[in-house]
């Protein structure tokens, strides 16, 4: 375990960290990926793909954040078919319910 490959703490990784405002309003869902969800590959090598991941979000956006992933989780299955997993699939679907505040701010 430990870091990320790629993500070691130090000087050159707090260079490329970069805070940036994100507004979101109840209704609204964030979610947050790996890259092995759109570089998920077929029996015959074709990925998974952005507008994929595109058209299922439009399908399933208004359902509970567990519909959406346990949606997302099966299509990817579907695609890979009898493949194995190239990398890591990590899946967070995120969606404000109120018009609370984080703490500290």
């Amino acid at each position: 375990s430990g870091p990320a490959r790629g993500l070691v703490p130090g000087p050159d990784f707090d260079r490329s960290l970069r805070e940036e405002p994100l507004d979101i309003a109840p209704g609204d869902r964030l979610l947050l990926n790996t890259d092995g969800v759109v570089e998920c590959r077929d029996p015959i090598e074709a990925e998974y793909g952005r507008d994929r991941l595109a058209g299922l979000l439009a399908t399933y956006a208004s359902s509970p954040s567990d519909a959406l992933v346990d949606a997302l989780l099966d299509d990817l299955e579907r695609h890979r078919g009898p493949r194995q997993a190239d990398g890591d699939v990590t899946v967070l679907s995120l969606r404000p319910t109120g018009t609370g505040s984080i703490p500290g701010e």
